[in-house]
């Protein structure tokens, strides 16, 4: 399931394509066929369970991979326990990888409590007292900011945090609304599409005046190619290191998976 026009979202699509391949010419699984279907959920939790159910409809699924968004994960998870099958997310909620409520559901990451201590840390060492935390009104969004608020408590800083529809076209209110506090500091983070809609309402609300961090889930975006230069003015974006170093630089591994999505046709 992809999670909307995401700009890794193809490299994503091509190493399950290149995997199901390999596997296929291999024998399958059991000595059946691995077959795979993508849907286009939009981030919307809704939208993916209609297109989860239609798939079942026509052909029931034993695996259904779904995209970054804790909240689409939960309604998916939801879904996979009533109809018994297996499903995966990159979602990092922590009411997912729940054994006794989601039988069938695996989080394929970990939560953001690392992440977030880091980035108090961060504001701190740079002066920040009060920080303005804008987020999604979503499982993502009350995810990150509990875990968020709790480094931030650690640190000793103060959050004042702004929620925003995540369906929002516009999200500048959310950016004035933070501004209104008198920050020294902005945090803010989301997922797949709505990552630019963000960034530059952050431009035209003025707040990139104000030193900002964004979030992991920024850190999966291309950022530089879906925003302008201006809106990532005074902007830091947290990324783990296994985004950009998943494995020691030549190693044979490394070598075989860049030739063989070369060889796939594969834009790297």
């Amino acid at each position: 399931m992809q999670a909307g026009p995401r700009p890794e979202r193809p490299a994503a699509k091509e190493g399950v394509e290149l995997s199901v391949k390999e596997v296929n010419e291999a024998g399958g699984i059991l000595g059946r066929p691995v077959e795979v279907t993508f849907v286009d959920s939009g981030l919307d939790a809704t939208k993916a369970v209609s297109l989860v159910q239609e798939q079942i409809a026509r052909k029931p699924a034993q695996v259904v991979g779904c995209d970054i968004s804790s909240g689409t994960a939960l309604a998916l998870f939801a879904l996979a326990t009533r109809e018994e099958f297996v499903c995966f997310s990159e979602g990092s909620s922590a009411k997912l990888n729940d054994p006794a409520q989601f039988p069938y559901g695996f989080s394929a990451t970990t939560t953001f409590k690392t992440a977030m201590e880091l980035v108090a840390e961060t504001i701190k060492s740079e002066g920040g007292k009060k920080v303005g935390a804008v987020l999604p009104a979503d499982a993502f969004g009350d995810n990150v900011l509990a875990q968020f608020q709790a480094g931030a408590e650690a640190a000793g800083l103060e959050v004042v945090a702004t929620r925003f529809d995540p369906k929002a076209v516009d999200v500048t209110p959310a950016f004035l609304q933070a501004m209104d506090a008198k920050p020294d500091y902005l945090f803010v983070d989301s997922t797949g599409a709505r990552v630019p809609t963000i960034l530059e309402a952050r431009l035209k609300s003025g707040a990139v005046e104000i030193p900002t961090i964004g979030g992991q889930s920024i850190g999966h975006i291309d950022v530089p190619n879906v925003v302008t230069a201006a809106a990532l003015k005074n902007m830091k974006i947290l990324y783990w290191k296994i985004n950009v170093a998943g494995l020691p630089d030549g190693s044979p591994k490394q070598q075989e998976i860049v030739a063989k999505l070369k060889a796939a046709g594969s834009a790297l």
